[in-house]
């Protein structure tokens, strides 16, 4: 508990920063709703890929962008990417725990009230998924892409403890590049109806399994996330 409340001190200090960030992301949100809003009737009909896309990015990579100057990654060193401020950190007498408990608060702190107003406004502004889907049907879908931005999108956090620029670049193209092939495979040729469609379903005819299994995945993903960060910040020569 005491580590948590030294990670929250931590998190405190950092928001002050985020006025004109928190200003982004809600332009940000207003964004994806004009864009997502009036093609989901479309999408239900025949769903297509930029409306899966905008999901994950408003669940996983939103929160990532908006972040103030001082906290984001920079080239520092001849193509080594690293967070000054989690450098910045290491100077002070707190353990690698509570860093990373303080980074993976931070971010909870901004993509959960962020997400949840997402899934508000799809609702409200969206006839086609009142007419498809009950309230309970909806919940257990937003606890389903809650918990996608815990267990997928905390992998963005480890950014910050280092990485060469050249070969992270060479990576994060493959593997967006594969992502969206798998996607493509599972999710407009196996099952028709795109991502997004599939976890309205899947919420709708499983909702028990569906809830337990998000949860779990979260909490492993959370804790897993958490200690791939301490390890990489052990690994890592900040000096």
């Amino acid at each position: 508990m005491e580590d948590w409340k030294q990670a929250f001190w931590l998190t405190k200090f950092e928001l002050k920063y985020y006025l004109k960030s928190l200003l982004l992301l809600v332009a940000i949100l207003i964004m994806l709703l004009i864009f997502i809003v009036p093609t989901m009737a479309d999408y239900f009909e025949d769903s297509f890929l930029s409306v899966d896309i905008f999901f994950i990015i408003a669940f996983c990579f939103v929160t990532h962008w908006i972040r103030p100057k001082p906290f984001k990654i920079e080239d520092i060193n001849s193509g080594f990417l690293l967070s000054p401020y989690l450098v910045l950190l290491q100077q002070l007498p707190t353990r690698k725990e509570i860093i990373a408990k303080h980074r993976f608060f931070t971010y909870l702190i901004i993509s959960i009230p962020f997400n949840i107003l997402f899934l508000v406004s799809i609702y409200l502004l969206t006839p086609v998924i009142h007419d498809t889907m009950t309230i309970g049907s909806y919940t257990v879908f937003s606890i389903f892409w809650l918990c996608f931005s815990i267990y997928f999108g905390c992998l963005e956090l480890i950014t910050d403890t280092g990485m060469n620029k050249v070969p992270a670049i060479l990576r994060n193209l493959f593997l967006g590049f594969l992502l969206l092939m798998v996607m493509i495979c599972l999710f407009y040729k196996v099952y028709p109806h795109g991502f997004v469609h599939w976890t309205i379903e899947i919420s709708t005819n499983y909702p028990i399994i569906v809830t337990l299994i998000s949860l779990l995945l979260a909490m492993l993903g959370f804790k897993f996330w958490m200690g791939r960060m301490v390890r990489k910040i052990e690994m890592t020569d900040y000096l």
